[in-house]
């Protein structure tokens, strides 16, 4: 990338991210102030923890949950290096949530047969396919804790180490806001038949494989949503396209989808 191409880039993500704190200002209780300061810090965390998503791709989401009017905590479930998490903490402070982080904090299991492979829809990614193995997205319980420490606020944060299938059948909690990245269909799936039920009237659920087709296809599978949770999949916002935050003609892509749940 060229020194103008840099600099006129540089130009363009100010003046958005400008005006995207306005719209805040204007749509939530917090100053100008508060949320220049807010995002100075989450742009920090950006540029220091590996993250498996864009600023903007995160200021989508800030945006919501800032404004989401449902009280109750925030769940993350799969943190990778803890740069997601970090700035979750942040955003939970400021708005008096607490934030649960689930994780088996040694990255993927094996997969199965259906997660081996993902096909990618080609305008959301430059890549064809999205390969999966055990390991990938490691990042351990001290290396994430310690990253929160330093850049987020560690008190407004509990851990709960091991595979989703292990620690979801007998966790209880009522959470206003679930944000999930887990790769894995069969991983989604399990998030989505213990947490779904639990999600609170108006809550959201985010998800960060917009694009990714064989992933979209199963979390929205209507025999699946019948026969495990008894109900027709919600609609799901930014399927095969993802969310995007647009600015005077320039448009911050996204591989991230939510349902709204609605009793």
């Amino acid at each position: 990338m060229s020194i103008l191409t840099t600099y006129i880039k540089n130009i363009i993500f100010t003046k958005a991210e400008n005006d995207f704190i306005a719209a805040l200002v204007k749509q939530s209780e917090y100053s100008k102030k508060t949320l220049k300061k807010e995002l100075q810090s989450i742009k920090r965390i950006h540029q220091t923890i590996p993250c498996s998503h864009g600023y903007f791709e995160f200021l989508i989401l800030y945006g919501i949950i800032l404004t989401l009017p449902v009280k109750g905590p925030v769940i993350e479930f799969g943190c990778y290096k803890g740069g997601s998490s970090a700035k979750l903490s942040l955003l939970c402070k400021l708005t008096g949530r607490k934030l649960h982080i689930f994780d088996s904090f040694e990255g993927l299991p094996d997969p199965e047969m259906e997660d081996q492979k993902h096909h990618v829809i080609p305008w959301i990614d430059s890549r064809k396919e999205a390969i999966y193995k055990k390991g990938l997205y490691s990042g351990s319980l001290d290396e994430v804790k310690n990253n929160i420490t330093k850049y987020g606020c560690i008190d407004v944060c509990s851990f709960v180490k091991g595979y989703f299938d292990e620690t979801l059948p007998s966790f209880t909690m009522e959470p206003a806001c679930i944000c999930m990245d887990v790769d894995y269909i069969k991983s989604a799936k399990t998030v989505l038949k213990y947490m779904w039920p639990q999600l609170k009237d108006k809550g959201i659920l985010f998800t960060h494989e917009a694009g990714v087709i064989e992933y979209i296809k199963g979390i929205t599978d209507n025999n699946w949503w019948e026969q495990e949770l008894y109900q027709s999949p919600p609609l799901l916002f930014g399927a095969g396209y993802g969310i995007n935050f647009s600015w005077h003609g320039f448009s911050f892509p996204s591989s991230t989808a939510y349902f709204i749940k609605n009793k």
